[in-house]
């Protein structure tokens, strides 16, 4: 337990730790995903796990305001643009309809 908790000791490890994720995800999970369709485009894949990358930094960025207050004191600009990145591409996703 000693060592996980060392993985998640500041927000920036763990906005590493998501964006490492999400690239196993694009360049490994997705293509697993679509190892047998041949005629299957993986970019309506790629567009939505985008959109679900943009919900979760959003997330984050909340989550470490509240747990993380000593670090956002200091580093707020850090979650202000991850916040306004995400929440614009969550406005472009999302909230535009383009994902049905």
């Amino acid at each position: 337990m000693h060592k996980l908790k060392k993985l998640f000791v500041s927000p920036s490890r763990l906005y590493g730790w998501s964006f490492a994720g999400f690239l196993l995800l694009m360049f490994i999970g997705i293509p697993a995903l679509n190892f047998g369709h041949k005629g299957r485009v993986p970019l309506g894949d790629i567009i939505i796990a985008i959109a679900i990358y943009a919900v979760i930094l959003f997330l984050i960025s909340l989550i470490t305001t509240i747990v993380y207050w000593q670090w956002f004191k200091k580093y707020w600009y850090v979650n202000l643009l991850v916040a306004a990145g995400s929440g614009y591409v969550i406005n472009i996703y999302l909230l535009s309809g383009l994902i049905a």
